[in-house]
């Protein structure tokens, strides 16, 4: 190791006090300012389309006629006529929805908080809602798929399309954003590194770059004009 990256691991070493010190300052105000942050809860649920009208298809192509059946499942889900199918139910109160008075002020927050997710090569659809309160994700995630059970004749025109449940709706406990245990080690981890670089700056670095010659003790004399005769 040089004579310069020593000296600035000493330097951090003899400061590791102030490393310290910003790190926890870093946690301190990421935890902070997360726990400022409403929370949002996740409720998730999955689907499976199967097609009783296959027409002899080989299985990879039957996967691939299932995958594309979910795609489409996929973007009907995020279509704002969608979206106005679940809001019309009276059982559901999302206020945050409510608030949004624009048609598209509403689409934007919908595909904010609704997540489809198809599984490549099969027919599985993934739906994961996050709003302020769990019950609410879960049961928006079961008006979803309701609609998607209810209406499938008029989505896919009755051609063979069946949709199977493969995991109930359900929620998580623990909010899905933000993560407080997360956010305070990034903070701290941001601290430290500030509080390093600040360091590193301040080292006074030679800058002398020795290419392996040895220097002569021979002695220079500054000469005169005189001297040289001009």
């Amino acid at each position: 190791m040089s004579a310069n990256g020593e000296l600035i691991l000493k330097n951090i070493w003899n400061s590791k006090q102030i490393v310290f010190l910003f790190g926890l300052m870093g946690a301190m105000i990421f935890f902070v300012v997360s726990a400022l942050i409403p929370p949002s809860y996740k409720a998730v649920a999955s689907i499976a389309v199967n097609q009783t009208r296959t027409g002899g298809l080989d299985a990879y192509r039957e996967a691939k006629s299932s995958e594309f059946i979910a795609q489409t499942i996929k973007e009907m889900i995020m279509a704002n006529s969608f979206m106005n199918e679940v809001n019309s139910n009276g059982e559901i109160v999302w206020q945050e929805m409510r608030e949004k008075k624009s048609q598209d002020e509403k689409i934007k927050l919908w595909k904010k908080k609704i997540k489809i997710s198809v599984v490549p090569n099969t027919g599985v659809v993934h739906i994961a809602v996050y709003t302020k309160n769990r019950l609410l994700s879960q049961q928006i995630a079961f008006e979803i798929i309701n609609i998607l059970q209810n209406k499938k004749i008029t989505f896919f025109n009755n051609k063979g399309v069946k949709l199977e449940i493969i995991d109930q709706p359900y929620y998580f406990y623990k909010p899905a954003f933000p993560n407080l245990f997360l956010n305070t080690v990034v903070g701290c981890i941001i601290g430290s590194v500030v509080a390093i670089n600040l360091i590193i700056k301040n080292t006074k670095i030679s800058p002398v770059v020795n290419f392996g010659f040895k220097k002569n003790n021979i002695k220079y004399a500054k000469l005169s004009s005189k001297d040289l005769n001009l």
